[in-house]
């Protein structure tokens, strides 16, 4: 029989016939050489013809078993070392992987940095301390696990390796798991990781895949790292071992490689080299990537993904009627993605009807920058990206070091304090039009657009489509076409903010685009953002809104007359920001907010105007109904006050104070059946009634409401609620409470609630027992 490595039978399970061929040396025949080397070629054909995703990994694990069993037949092991001496290598093998632990934990923090250094273009991680010590912790117990198979064979001779030996294999076990590691990530990780959302193979395959992988390490690193050890255990790094090295390490890399190739990587693949070819403003290379992936993806929401990415890239080749077609091709084929089928079949209907005057799609050229980082790191990213463009090289690895926090992210202040120490003008503006974007990029200048808690960059626009072309690490493209009616929704969450920055040479153009009081207005609004960002030291806010008042932002103005007393507010400020509000979508918080700075301010009747105006298209919100109650209450309009609560008498917002005013009222009271439902919600209401605005709520109920069989445990549940949450010294309620336990009636077999009402009636008994006595 003809000795071979134990590991080479499995690698030509895993890697196949090919791995196979670096230890098959002058004791095999040509002839079965041939075989070997023929032998690996059918499982790639197979891939041509696969008619399933899961049939390439089964047919080539199948394959390989032949030749897995020729190889276990020929293979003649040594004898099993005696018992003892097993003992012995497990202890050696502990003490080495024990000492070998802390610079374990420095190299995986330098392979962590180089990975991220070469790969975060494309495989961004997570900036966040919990990413860190997650991928850190992962590594690091990789590295140890490998130092462990490693050093088992290195102690079989029962020995402790000497000091230079130790760190001699310290060094090769770590630089050659970097070297395979890194291969792993741009080979495998990579490529994975861009589809990872898109969902190209179930969860379970996944972990398949990623166990193939680990147990190929298992049992081909540690030969491949000790092909330097002599017979004597001892590691020697002459070069009579180095052949010995490469075989080892050529046989690993084949068998990565058939891993790699037969679980779905190619299809990653094209997607990758796609989506790469789009970054770089390509898109006439990305088409046939696209194309090659969606014909070879099993994935129904990848190619709805795919062909919807086809059809945009058509469009902005200026190819209309192919990208008609792909539209249509997803209508009608790839349709598993909803929000992306409704965007195509809008995309399609204007593409019909597009004229030559209206069908410009305008993008700045020359915009790419390295996508390092997502989480919290959408300012760097998005500002680095502008700041290359106009030749700072300054990336957002830089940038994000400078004013990014874990966790926390970056102010607009930061991005304003990074531009101008580079040299560069900066505008912040708040309430800004869509039309201000369009003119900005017709000028050939990127924009930065703000929305609550992320930044993205805006460098064109498509007319036809009706979309922006943005920067966005928050989508999964991060090159994307934006709806304008989606991205507007966004956008006035934040006021429509839009940021500028650029070049000294290049300012007095913008300044002519938005107007000669931009930057009056821009540090209005930086003064304003420092004032609220000056945490509570009341001196420092103050004084940052006195510089930002009176320079018509509405913000500032009446925050300032509420510290001070001082009214600096514009005549045009409130006129502003009232139109600005009635004519976008935005949170119920600026409503209110700015709402109560009126009501603050005294200024009632402008607070009734507004909500009026608002609510002749929208319906109110129970915040906005009570604040113009009390606006009219305050103007001394008590019916139109009652009015306005009774238009959201099917809130649950309305409070226990609101509730107790409507409860007061004559015209509620003498309307049993909404006299009835507001007292019910009152009494509903655990926190934040008062006792005597319970016991309204309550003996408005009871006065409303009959008491038989039939309601009986609905009457006890809500005077139990009462008597305990709202007026638990309520005699009244108390012993009505008993009255109506007379009327309880239990079911024979039903002893267990029985004994339970009756502990409760007790307690209640014995508390207006008390009561009592004390009156007396």
């Amino acid at each position: 029989m003809t000795k071979l490595p134990r590991f080479a039978s499995l690698l030509a399970l895993l890697g196949g016939p090919w791995a196979a061929l670096f230890f098959m040396g002058t004791e095999f025949s040509r002839r079965m050489k041939r075989i070997f080397l023929l032998g690996g070629l059918p499982p790639y054909l197979l891939l041509i013809w696969s008619p399933a995703w899961w049939l390439p990994p089964a047919g080539y694990l199948f394959w390989n078993l032949p030749f897995f069993l020729y190889l276990i037949a020929r293979h003649s092991g040594p004898r099993q070392p005696h018992p003892q001496r097993r003992i012995n290598t497990l202890r050696i093998a502990a003490a080495v992987t024990l000492a070998a632990a802390p610079p374990a934990l420095m190299w995986a923090a330098w392979e962590q940095w180089l990975a991220d250094a070469l790969w975060s273009r494309y495989y961004p991680v997570n900036a966040s301390l919990e990413g860190i010590s997650t991928g850190l912790g992962v590594a690091w117990t990789s590295l140890i696990l490998l130092v462990f198979f490693c050093a088992l064979p290195l102690a079989r001779f029962g020995k402790a390796p000497t000091v230079p030996g130790f760190a001699g294999f310290c060094l090769l076990a770590f630089t050659t798991h970097m070297v395979i590691y890194q291969l792993f990530l741009i080979a495998v990780v990579v490529p994975f990781w861009q589809v990872a959302s898109l969902g190209l193979f179930p969860s379970w395959f996944e972990t398949t895949r990623q166990s193939l992988f680990l147990l190929l390490w298992l049992i081909a690193l540690p030969p491949v790292i000790l092909a330097f050890q002599d017979s004597k255990g001892a590691l020697s790094f002459n070069r009579r071992f180095t052949g010995r090295f490469g075989r080892r390490m050529g046989a690993l890399l084949v068998s990565m490689a058939g891993v790699t190739f037969f679980t779905g990587t190619p299809v990653s693949y094209a997607l990758l080299l796609g989506q790469y070819f789009e970054k770089q403003g390509m898109t006439h290379w990305s088409v046939p990537f696209y194309s090659r992936a969606l014909e070879g993806s099993e994935s129904a929401s990848l190619k709805s993904y795919l062909q919807f990415r086809l059809g945009l890239l058509h469009r902005k080749n200026g190819k209309i009627l192919e990208a008609k077609e792909a539209f249509v091709s997803m209508i009608v084929k790839h349709n598993r993605q909803s929000q992306l089928l409704l965007d195509a079949h809008d995309f399609k209907d204007r593409l019909d009807t597009a004229d030559g005057e209206r069908s410009r799609r305008v993008v700045i050229p020359g915009i790419e920058a390295k996508t390092e980082y997502k989480s919290a790191y959408c300012v760097p990213n998005s500002l680095g990206l502008i700041l290359n463009f106009w030749g700072d090289r300054a990336g957002a690895r830089h940038i994000g070091a400078e004013i990014t926090q874990l966790e926390q992210g970056s102010l607009m202040t930061d991005e304003v304090f990074f531009a101008e120490s580079r040299g560069f003008r900066n505008l912040v503006l708040p309430l800004r039009k869509m039309e201000d974007l369009f003119r900005l990029i017709d000028a050939g200048i990127p924009v930065l657009t703000f929305i609550p808690g992320h930044v993205l960059a805006v460098f064109g626009y498509d007319e036809v489509l009706r979309t922006l072309v943005t920067y966005d690490v928050n989508t999964y493209d991060i090159w994307d076409d934006q709806r304008w009616t989606r991205f507007g929704e966004d956008w006035s969450r934040l006021y429509n903010t839009l940021a500028v920055v650029v070049p000294d040479s290049r300012y007095d153009e913008v300044i002519g685009i938005l107007g000669k009081d931009a930057e009056a207005q821009s540090e209005a609004y930086l003064q304003y953002l420092l004032a609220h960002s000056s945490g509570k030291d009341l001196p420092d806010v103050i004084h940052h809104l006195g510089r930002s008042a009176g320079t018509g932002l509405h913000f500032p103005d009446w925050e300032y007359r509420y510290w001070t007393g001082i009214k600096s507010q514009d005549s045009d400020a409130d006129s502003v920001m009232s139109e600005f509000l009635l004519k976008h979508q935005v949170y119920e918080s600026q409503m209110l907010e700015y709402l109560r700075s009126l009501y603050q301010s005294g200024e009632y009747a402008r607070a009734i105007n507004f909500i009026r105006l608002y609510s002749r298209e929208r319906r109110l919100s129970g915040g906005m109904a009570i604040l113009l109650a009390g606006c009219l209450l305050r103007e001394g309009e008590r019916v139109e006050a009652l009015q306005a609560m009774l238009y959201r008498i099917d809130s649950e917002e309305l409070d226990g104070l609101s509730l107790d005013f409507l409860l007061r009222q004559p015209e509620i009271q003498s309307n049993p059946q909404m006299a009835r439902g507001f007292a019910l919600k009152a009494l509903g209401l655990q926190q934040g009634v008062e006792a005597e605005a319970a016991a309204l709520a309550y003996w408005t109920w009871r006065e409303n409401t009959n008491i038989d069989n039939r309601n009986i445990d609905e009457a006890l549940a809500i005077a139990e609620g009462y008597l305990i949450f709202q007026n638990p010294f309520d005699r009244d309620a108390l012993a009505d409470f008993l009255d109506f336990f007379t009327h309880k009636q239990f079911r024979p077999d039903d002893e267990w609630s029985r004994k339970s009402w009756e502990k409760k009636r007790a307690a209640f008994a014995n508390r207006l027992a008390v009561l009592e006595d004390n009156l007396r």
